[in-house]
């Protein structure tokens, strides 16, 4: 005996709407696993996930939709599972674009961050002369340190290269240097002012401290009680993030 219609559609609707809902929750299950590996993924697949879930609890509305177009047929009322193609389609067709454009999006953002890392640093004339003048020493004062750049980075050697010749152009400066080897963990990205911690406030120190943050370069500080007596380094790492 065939089952009445009544019963027939409103088992035909739960099958849908269960569909629909294991479509959200494959969409979110993705959204997770893409987390770690592509952001632009993860939202196209959480949208799709959001808009899964609002069709299995819209399944009336969707059905009584209806789109204003002279090219469009008009469906009086769409079965369940017209409606769950159509979720599926729409589903689908968003949560593309949405992953191709967050995750181009998110691509150039890294890349513009990449390149402006890569962007070789170098003095303004402006910032010259505020670190020439804050560089005057007395005519009996003399001082010679080192500028110092990461390795495996050349834009950091180029940099420290222009410091040294600038620095060693002022009256009473001598700066010299290389590239080194560095282990220890505290000197990351940025430019690095190293000293004993009993000289962190001598007169050099203050000088060259001073001198670059008149002309807005921050010097990161760190102490170092191996170093001799009056001998203090400048280390230029890797651009800031």
């Amino acid at each position: 005996m065939a089952e009445p219609n009544g019963r027939q559609d409103q088992s035909d609707l739960l099958a849908a709407r269960l569909a629909v809902g294991s479509v959200a929750i494959a969409y979110a299950l993705a959204a997770l696993g893409a987390w770690f590996v592509n952001l632009g993924i993860t939202i196209g697949c959480g949208l799709g996930a959001g808009l899964s879930f609002f069709s299995a609890q819209n399944f009336g509305l969707l059905g009584r939709l209806q789109f204003r177009h002279p090219y469009l047929r008009r469906i009086p009322k769409r079965t369940p599972w017209e409606v769950f193609r159509f979720s599926t389609y729409v589903t689908l067709a968003v949560s593309l674009l949405a992953s191709i454009v967050f995750g181009q999006a998110f691509q150039i953002a890294e890349l513009s961050k990449e390149l402006s890392r890569q962007e070789i640093r170098s003095l303004k004339p402006n910032q010259k002369h505020r670190m020439e003048r804050m560089l005057q020493l007395g005519p009996t004062e003399h001082y010679t340190f080192q500028i110092n750049s990461a390795q495996n980075c050349d834009e950091c050697e180029q940099f420290a290269e222009e410091l040294r010749k600038f620095i060693s152009a002022i009256p009473g400066w001598t700066a010299d240097g290389g590239t080194v080897m560095f282990s220890d963990g505290h000197l990351g990205r940025g430019i690095w002012l190293i000293s004993r911690s009993d000289e962190k406030d001598s007169a050099p120190v203050n000088k060259i401290d001073k001198a670059f943050a008149d002309a807005g370069i921050r010097l990161l500080r760190y102490t170092e009680e191996q170093f001799q007596k009056g001998e203090f380094v400048i280390v230029v790492a890797r651009k800031d993030s």
